[in-house]
């Protein structure tokens, strides 16, 4: 990945890769993968990560969650309404595994990378459904893809580890910022042991991954329905002895 990433046909042809940015036809996006788009895809296995050492299962790419898109078919297009947004990636990568397994501060300083904000009119509801939300994290990332290019960035984590720091972490830090009060309901909801949610994880695949595998075990499968059950039994418990208490009036 990374020789085709820099070292790609469609980028100029300039030893010293300084007009890359500016001149390739190859674009990277960072994208929010949208739900309900499976059928969208060339192949059941297109939006997939791509990197061999992904440590997401069978390199899923959840719904919600950031990755990078290679596109090699917009820049070339006339018009953004010429070609099928799904169609045109040669493939996609966990935004984590991209800091984790490159040097991703290169990646933006030399690369056509940016948050994908592009006008979608023949998409249902004319809506860009990839585009990272809320619109705070656009800023966001821009704002970190400046301070590559300028040679500014501090404190970056190296690949990402640990994962405090990385773009990834900003990004969802910041999701769950704006989005906290949903976002906790869902662990209300499930009962707060699973390893999916995005307020546990913030993106870092391997504490997703490792949490997943140990909420898989016999012993938890029934965590959430004993913890209904338990609220179920002191529901009654508590109507019994309201209603002792009413005889004894």
């Amino acid at each position: 990945i990374c020789r085709y990433l820099f070292q790609h046909p469609l980028h100029p042809t300039d030893p010293q890769q300084t007009k890359i940015k500016q001149t390739s036809a190859l674009r990277l996006w960072i994208q929010r993968n949208p739900s309900d788009s499976a059928r969208r895809y060339p192949t059941r296995l297109s939006n997939r990560c791509r990197f061999a050492s992904c440590l997401a299962t069978l390199h899923v790419i959840n719904q919600g969650h950031l990755r990078v898109c290679f596109d090699e078919v917009s820049a070339r297009a006339q018009k953004t309404a010429e070609h099928d947004p799904f169609c045109s990636a040669v493939g996609y990568v966990h935004l984590n595994c991209l800091e984790r397994f490159l040097p991703f501060p290169l990646v933006c300083a030399l690369l056509p990378i940016a948050p994908d904000t592009r006008i979608l009119p023949f998409e249902p509801r004319a809506t860009n459904r990839m585009t990272p939300s809320p619109a705070s994290l656009v800023s966001l990332a821009e704002n970190f893809v400046e301070r590559c290019e300028k040679g500014t960035l501090k404190g970056y984590p190296s690949n990402a580890r640990p994962h405090r720091g990385s773009l990834t972490w900003k990004l969802m830090r910041e999701k769950v910022r704006v989005e906290g009060g949903s976002l906790r309901g869902q662990v209300e909801r499930r009962g707060g042991v699973k390893g999916s949610l995005l307020v546990r994880h913030l993106g870092d695949l391997e504490v997703e991954k490792g949490t997943r595998d140990r909420t898989r075990r016999p012993e938890w499968q029934c965590l959430g329905k004993k913890r209904r059950w338990e609220d179920d039994d002191d529901g009654e418990e508590q109507e019994e002895d309201e209603d002792k208490d009413e005889g004894e009036e």
